[in-house]
């Protein structure tokens, strides 16, 4: 399940997701150029153990130089 927002000139993207029958985790944060000039970052977390979820979020923007 996830959706997208635009909102002074930010493109704001989120999901959240659930997990059945696996284990493990992960963090994961960024910042990136985009292949059509502009910036992105990113924040992503999950964890499972039997059950579990799986949440991110990106935010796309002008470059800041």
């Amino acid at each position: 399940m996830g959706g997208q927002l635009d909102i002074f000139g930010l493109q704001i993207e989120a999901g959240l997701s659930g997990k059945l029958g696996s284990i493990g985790g992960r963090l994961g944060v960024g910042l990136r150029p985009t292949n059509d000039g502009k910036m992105e970052f990113y924040f992503g977390s999950g964890f499972a153990l039997g059950i579990g979820w799986d949440f991110y979020i990106r935010i796309r923007f002008a470059r800041l130089l």
